[in-house]
């Protein structure tokens, strides 16, 4: 759909003139993103669920949208308030910012209302099967062997861990530091498409120890568990996470044809490579 479709049909709805500016960044295909004075404007084919969790928490430092246009080609406008603020790769998190994170994060894992629209975790990473098929497939060639190591330490203690019993709450599962904006001391945590219910580690995965990039260290983590709270974790849990995250990385960038990205999974001192232990 062209842009000036739409921007005509979110001025319908809307009842204001809508100028489209597209935004780069990001990393999801599925979504073109839009900036129109004050709203942040993101064209999906689908709502995802975490649309209406976000809504639901109703947390100052959630970002949910104002309101979802349907659009005639049946795909979707979520429109959100546009913040002015810089994400954690490119303004790195003040230790008062960890904190803030801390707090919001827990009132997103104590939400108790039920949440009947969220997929609940089910410790499988889906599209492997398509390594050898996808655009990169010689890459997965030449890393055959750190391959098929992800596949088989993810799949066995995936299924090891889908047989014991966990308590499951809402997750973002997605919030590394490119998902935290920050400006004047305030805090957002945005892009929730990908949220699902999962035991809490789902989320913890991103703030412990060194993160899953490294751009944090020990008075980091200490920081944002004084926001967050006591908390007791499954060193298992945290370690399928990491699985699964590379995993899910290097099936996304192998069938999007991404060369820089699916071979940092690989490259020397990557979370793989920490994993591992070389």
């Amino acid at each position: 759909m062209a842009p000036v479709e739409i921007e005509a049909e979110l001025s319908a709805a809307m009842g204001h003139t809508i100028s489209l500016q597209p935004l780069e960044g990001g990393l999801d295909s599925a979504a073109r993103n839009y900036r129109s004075g004050d709203y942040f404007i993101k064209v999906r084919r689908d709502v995802p669920p975490g649309a209406s969790l976000t809504s639901a928490l109703a947390i100052p430092g959630v970002l949910a949208p104002l309101r979802v246009v349907h659009l005639a080609n049946g795909s979707h406008a979520l429109v959100y308030q546009y913040i002015d603020a810089k994400n954690g790769f490119d303004h790195p998190l003040s230790r008062d910012n960890w904190e803030q994170v801390g707090r919001i994060l827990r009132q997103v894992h104590d939400f108790k209302d039920p949440t009947p629209w969220l997929a609940k975790e089910t410790f499988e990473v889906p599209g492997t099967d398509t390594l050898e098929s996808s655009p990169l497939a010689h890459l997965v060639e030449a890393n055959r062997a750190q391959v098929d190591w992800l596949i088989a330490e993810t799949e066995q203690l995936g299924h090891r861990l889908s047989k014991q019993s966990w308590t499951f709450v809402p997750c973002h599962a997605d919030l590394h530091v490119g998902n935290i904006l920050t400006a004047d001391n305030k805090v957002w945590l945005v892009d929730w498409d990908t949220a699902r219910t999962s035991p809490r580690e789902c989320d913890l995965l991103f703030f412990l120890g060194t993160g899953i990039l490294g751009l944090h260290g020990q008075q980091e983590e200490a920081a944002f568990l004084r926001g967050y709270g006591e908390v007791e974790f499954s060193p298992d849990l945290i370690r399928y996470f990491q699985l699964a995250r590379v995993l899910e990385d290097v099936v996304s960038f192998a069938a999007e044809g991404d060369e820089a990205w699916f071979s940092r999974q690989f490259a020397s001192g990557s979370l793989l490579c920490k994993i591992q232990g070389t």
